[in-house]
């Protein structure tokens, strides 16, 4: 797991009146931390050392043919397809929020 960082407080940012903020569904915040930017995670160098080993395997299809590498190589497959999957999900709801707006244009 990654190491918390504290960030500086910068310009608040803009949003249209009664929008969450954007810690709230940030995906670095872990589930049931405090909606807030010190709650945010960030990968500490060892997984950064991990995930750029792993895209290189990827990207030619070859892993070494060990345990470390098959676990952490597991571990990233799946935050991959979760990443997908929101991503899928949040561009599902936006092209059914632009219908209901057209729709709701005619």
């Amino acid at each position: 797991m990654g190491e918390r960082v504290e960030r500086p407080r910068g310009t608040p940012i803009p949003r249209i009146k009664g929008q969450r903020p954007r810690c709230e569904w940030c995906p670095k915040v872990p589930e049931g931390d405090p909606p807030e930017p010190a709650s945010a995670v960030e990968m500490n160098q060892r997984n950064w050392s991990a995930y750029r080993h792993y895209l290189e395997c990827k990207a030619i299809g070859q892993f070494p043919d060990d345990p470390m590498v098959r676990k952490n190589a597991s571990i990233i497959r799946q935050i991959e397809e979760q990443a997908a999957e929101l991503r899928n999900a949040s561009m599902s709801a936006n092209r059914m929020l632009r219908s209901l707006m057209i729709f709701g244009k005619s």
